[in-house]
């Protein structure tokens, strides 16, 4: 987790400005702005900002050939036998099939690999295996 501390009062005050911005200005409000505060707000905008970022890195992009291969070799072959009588299943395989690469950190990968361990083709442990990606080092 990364902490950021805005000290510069020019900063805080924008993003003050901006988060009540976001406040509908209907009486009573039903909402209370993106966030619920200043700090929820700008911690959205820098998960957006730093989902841009990984996105347009492709951090946790790779071929799907290498994807398929953190599998273990059984649990692989037990997701093609599921495949054949779970359509939920033959949908994540039918994903795969159809690109060429695979984002880790994806919520569909995600929620796929979730899935999986859900249904007892992979462990937790598989699981985690399958989506790990390193941070790149800093130099």
């Amino acid at each position: 987790m990364i902490t950021v501390q805005l000290t510069s009062k020019r900063h805080l005050a924008g993003v003050t400005a901006a988060y009540i911005a976001t406040i509908p200005t209907t009486d009573p409000p039903t909402t209370v702005g993106t966030g619920g505060s200043v700090q929820g707000f700008v911690q959205a905008a820098i998960e957006q900002y730093a989902e841009q970022l990984s996105e347009s890195t492709n951090v946790d992009r790779i071929p799907v050939s290498a994807f398929v291969r953190r599998f273990p070799g059984a649990a692989m072959d037990a997701i093609n036998t599921e495949a054949l009588i779970n359509p939920t299943v033959a949908a994540i395989l039918a994903q795969l099939d159809a690109v060429q690469t695979v984002r880790l950190g994806h919520p569909t990968t995600t929620n796929g690999i979730g899935y999986l361990v859900s249904i007892g083709l992979l462990t937790q442990a598989q699981a985690d295996v399958v989506l790990h990606y390193d941070v790149p080092a800093v130099p």
